[in-house]
């Protein structure tokens, strides 16, 4: 009798060391955070939405469409990495940022603060970035992140050229929620259609009492983001030591750092504004 065997799937490129082989299935929110985590949806759900320019005078709304889709947060998964880049140096991050992230959520009790010495909140910065990039995988369609991006931060284990990272207390019902927001950025003097763009990434990681905000972009000549210095503690980059933390974040506020770009990046003035036919959609996955 003919034996059967298990396929094994097409080999893949690895998200941040560039070689093929097996990929492995990372889970986006580290399983040892389950352990803090109180109570968390049996569900979960994908909310996109955003619009794109079609003419020098008219911005066009994208689908709006909510997903729902069986199991927790905790379940969300990318397959982009070898199993060497996800048994290696992201378990060795994980192991460096997971006792300064304890100490964070800590920290926000009342009464409670810490100082994070800049090695410290670098190594906290790369871990946001790093969990970021790994959503942004999870999902499919283009990326604003590219492959020599991933491998710089394989390579250094630091945040890479043009980002940033905050970090804030967090006082509302989003726990262990992600929003994120991909931006093409074109400078002014270029024609609206031109290939010459920026892209900018920005990801809100929430959980047990505080949020990070990462920011990247893939090159020169975006002018850099600033943040409320009393809510938002800048911890990349950082020359000297922080104090967490400040005065905490609410559930809308930690979506408009993300999705409200004003003054960093203007939008283009155009006179009109397509609706997309379909209005907003829900879809479900099993």
């Amino acid at each position: 009798m003919a034996r059967a065997t298990r396929s094994r799937g097409p080999a893949r490129r690895c998200a941040f060391c560039g070689k093929t082989g097996r990929a492995s299935n990372e889970h986006v929110w580290p399983q040892w955070l389950r352990a803090h985590a109180n109570e968390v949806s049996p569900s979960r759900y994908l909310h996109t939405a955003g619009f794109t320019r079609t003419a020098a005078d008219t911005l066009a709304e994208t689908p709006t469409v909510t997903t729902h889709q069986p199991g927790s947060v905790f379940n969300i998964r990318a397959r982009a990495v070898c199993r060497e880049c996800n048994n290696g140096w992201m378990s060795a991050l994980e192991q460096q940022a997971k006792p300064l992230l304890l100490a964070m959520i800590g920290a926000v009790q009342p009464g409670s603060a810490i100082t994070l010495a800049p090695d410290q909140a670098a190594t906290i910065a790369t871990w946001a970035i790093k969990t970021a990039w790994m959503r942004e995988e999870s999902n499919p369609g283009p990326k604003a992140t590219t492959q020599e991006m991933r491998q710089a931060l394989h390579r250094t284990a630091l945040p890479p050229e043009y980002s940033q990272v905050w970090a804030a207390s967090h006082a509302g019902d989003r726990d262990f929620d992600i929003n994120q927001a991909s931006i093409d950025v074109m400078r002014h003097d270029r024609p609206w259609n031109d290939d010459d763009v920026r892209h900018v990434l920005w990801t809100s990681l929430t959980f047990c009492g505080i949020s990070l905000l990462a920011y990247t972009v893939d090159g020169w000549g975006v002018q850099q983001p600033q943040r409320d210095p009393a809510q938002w503690i800048q911890i990349w980059p950082c020359a000297s030591e922080v104090r967490f933390p400040a005065v905490a974040v609410t559930d809308r506020e930690v979506l408009l750092a993300v999705v409200n770009q004003a003054p960093h990046i203007s939008l283009p003035k155009t006179s009109r504004l397509e609706r997309d036919p379909l209005g907003p959609q829900e879809r479900r996955r099993n």
